[in-house]
């Protein structure tokens, strides 16, 4: 599946399938609800599932970075899947992501 345009303000966006909004005119990425770590929240409670949620997610994140080459990402919220998520973040998979944020520093 392609993105999909859409104008609003006076602004191109594109709606990607993946569950992001690239704004072509700004090169910013704009993504919410990665729910890192849902995985291991829903072990804490009892409930098994597969173990890698977080390992996919970013892989995606990786996918969509590579495709817009953004300069800035918006990351609006729900990054992690509780507040705890952070403290379970595999090594690996923190290292991924602190890489993806050095490459689009907080303006």
């Amino acid at each position: 599946m392609n993105a999909a345009p859409i104008h609003r303000a006076g602004h191109r966006f594109m709606l990607d399938p993946a569950g992001v909004v690239f704004w072509p005119a700004r090169r910013t990425l704009i993504l919410a609800d990665l729910h890192l770590e849902k995985a291991s929240s829903s072990a804490a409670r009892g409930t098994l599932v597969p173990p890698y949620d977080t390992r996919a997610t970013l892989d995606r994140l990786a996918l969509l970075l590579r495709r817009y080459a953004p300069e800035v990402v918006i990351a609006l919220g729900d990054s992690f899947h509780d507040d705890q998520g952070h403290a379970r973040l595999a090594a690996e998979d923190a290292a991924r992501l602190a890489r993806f944020e050095a490459a689009h520093p907080a303006r």
